[in-house]
């Protein structure tokens, strides 16, 4: 038999003063990852490719409630433009189809491509071999191309004075290198693109390919009475 134990008595209190929690709130969430962000706003990055990060971060933080960083919005934004444009590693492999492309149409441009070649390993499957072994491999690597367009060409011996900028800017984008011009000035003071190269780097033996080339498609300076002025000289 239970022995009667009568009533056991009842304190009077709040929830909020049995629970008691120190701990900040916490807005991080493992689901929200840049490749999740790159799908969820892939429109608003397809219409505004050039959509700052910070104003992004705020904006994903008021929207979705979700701690976000500067770095996860910015990897979020490359995939994004990846899947938009085609992944940039791509189109630098399907340069020589854009080469054919533009001489089908324009074949009076100038294309000077220079590859130098850079030993690399790679994976290379073997049928019935367990593993994809790595072996040492000769890959083509774009060093230099130069460009020049018919009009370019025409315009400049159509009146076009013999005083040559030089200038080179970086190409911010993953796989670097740099874009060396060389442009005159018209008979309205507008600027006229006379050439355009990509390098891997800016340095004397990118700029003697360049020039040597250049001279080569319009004639040598002593031909031509050119004027050279680089960034680095003040008018």
């Amino acid at each position: 038999m239970v022995p009667n134990l009568g009533m056991l008595p009842i304190s009077k209190s709040k929830l909020s003063d049995l629970i008691k929690h120190d701990c900040p709130f916490n807005n991080r969430n493992s689901l929200v990852s840049s490749t999740y962000l790159s799908e969820k706003y892939l429109d608003e990055l397809r219409d505004n490719p050039e959509w700052d990060v910070t104003t992004m971060q705020k904006s994903i933080q008021r929207k979705l409630r979700a701690e976000v960083s500067l770095a996860m919005c910015y990897r979020a934004r490359v995939k994004a433009k990846a899947k938009i444009a085609g992944d940039i590693k791509d189109q630098y492999r399907r340069l020589r189809d854009y080469a054919e492309t533009i001489l089908k149409y324009n074949p009076e441009i100038i294309l000077n491509i220079k590859i130098e070649t850079e030993l690399k390993e790679v994976e290379e499957h073997v049928g019935g071999e367990e593993g994809v072994p790595r072996v040492p491999r000769e890959l083509p690597m774009l060093q230099y191309m130069y460009m020049r367009f018919s009009a370019q060409k025409q315009g400049y011996f159509s009146g076009i004075r013999p005083l040559i900028c030089l200038d080179g800017c970086h190409l911010k984008h993953s796989m670097g290198g740099q874009l060396l011009c060389a442009v005159a000035r018209d008979g309205n003071e507008n600027m006229f693109p006379l050439a355009i190269a990509y390098v891997d780097s800016e340095d004397k033996a990118s700029w003697t390919w360049f020039l040597e080339v250049m001279f080569e498609d319009f004639g040598r300076p002593e031909e031509t009475n050119w004027v050279f002025m680089s960034d680095k000289q003040k008018v």
